[in-house]
C-alpha cells in the first residue's frame, strides 16, 4: 500500500521539542505541494502536523476533497481541545492516532475521556492511543475502545524510525 503522510501545518501550542515531524533530516525527505493533485497517486493519506485540529474547517475540507479520490484517509492528532469539529471530522476519516505527551494537563486528560466517548459511537473506525510513559497524570483507559495502545518514550532524531510513506508537506495555501 502507498502511503502519504501529509503535513497540514507545523503549527502546534504544544511545540514538543521531539515532535518527529519537525525533525530536519524528516522534513529535508518530504516535497512541497500547493494543490492536492498528489492525492490520486496513493492508497492512504495520513493527516498530521503540528496539530491540524488548530484548523478544523481546513481539515474538513481538505478530508471532502480527499475523500471523493481516496477513500482511505486517517488523521494523528494530540488534542481534543476542539471536541466539537471532532464529532464531525471522525465521519470523513477510517482512523485517528492520537497521542497524550509527557506534559498532559488535567485538561488534556478530561477532553481524552471526551475522545473516548466519541469513540464509543464510531466502531467502524480504527483508532490507536500513543502515551508517553513520562506522563505524571492519571489515565483511566478503556482498553477495549482501542486497536491499538503503546506506551513509550519519545526519540531522539537519531534514533527515530521513519515511516516508509512519501512526506508531503503543503505549502500555505488558501483554504
Amino acid at each position: 500500500m502507498k502511503s502519504a503522510r501529509v503535513i497540514t501545518t507545523f503549527e502546534c501550542n504544544r511545540n514538543c521539542p521531539y515532535c518527529s515531524n519537525n525533525y530536519e533530516s524528516l522534513i529535508s525527505q518530504g516535497r512541497e505541494e500547493d494543490n492536492l493533485n498528489f492525492i490520486e497517486d496513493y492508497d492512504e493519506i495520513i493527516l498530521t502536523g503540528g496539530e491540524p485540529m488548530l484548523y478544523p474547517g481546513n481539515i474538513l475540507f481538505l478530508l471532502k476533497v480527499i475523500r471523493k479520490v481516496n477513500p482511505d484517509v486517517k488523521i494523528y492528532l494530540y488534542t481534543a481541545y476542539y471536541t466539537h469539529h471532532l464529532e464531525t471530522i471522525i465521519k470523513y476519516v477510517d482512523g485517528i492516532t492520537y497521542t497524550l505527551h509527557e506534559n498532559a494537563s488535567w485538561k488534556d486528560i478530561n477532553k481524552f475521556n471526551a475522545v473516548e466517548q466519541m469513540i464509543t459511537y464510531n466502531r467502524d473506525k480504527k483508532f490507536r492511543l500513543f502515551i508517553n510513559e513520562n506522563n505524571q497524570r492519571q489515565i483511566n483507559i478503556r482498553p477495549y475502545l482501542w486497536d491499538r495502545i503503546k506506551i513509550a518514550g519519545t526519540l531522539s532524531e537519531e534514533d527515530c524510525d521513519y515511516p516508509e510513506d512519501d512526506l508531503i508537506i503543503l505549502k500555505e495555501w488558501g483554504l
